[in-house]
């Protein structure tokens, strides 16, 4: 009997899911040239790219445009799954027996805001500050 108790609390017990949702919108018409990145691997356009872990996760998202003029439009997402107070000690030892998966999500959607140019004096005064130009 007591050995059956403990194989239904493995066994029912639940667990959490982390998971990162960015949505890739569809290259607008003017952009002959678009390219998306999502945790290092490119993506295609439109999709909903989806990672899941029992873990909390971090992902980066990166997507470019450039129009039929040369104007480059840029988005830059960083989403990580917030660890939720009932996912930490001391009140983890109770809901690690409830008997269902708790999901922990963060979502984002990528949306591309123009790029100012810098002009080239502003950008070699830059460099030359960062050390990567000659004095």
């Amino acid at each position: 009997m007591r050995s059956a108790a403990v194989a239904a609390v493995v066994l029912l017990s639940g667990c959490v899911e982390h998971r990162v949702e960015v949505a890739v919108p569809a290259p607008p018409a003017d952009a002959p040239m678009s390219a998306a990145m999502v945790g290092g691997r490119s993506a295609s356009a439109p999709s909903t790219v989806t990672t899941r872990s029992a873990l909390p996760v971090a992902l980066d998202a990166d997507l470019v445009e450039r129009d039929g003029d040369g104007r480059i439009r840029r988005a830059v997402v960083r989403l990580a799954t917030p660890t939720p107070w009932w996912q930490r000690f001391p009140a983890d030892l109770a809901t690690d027996l409830t008997p269902w998966t708790q999901p922990v999500t963060a979502t984002a959607a990528l949306v591309a805001v123009p790029v100012e140019p810098v002009p080239l004096a502003d950008l070699t005064a830059a460099a030359r500050t960062a050390g990567y130009a000659r004095p």
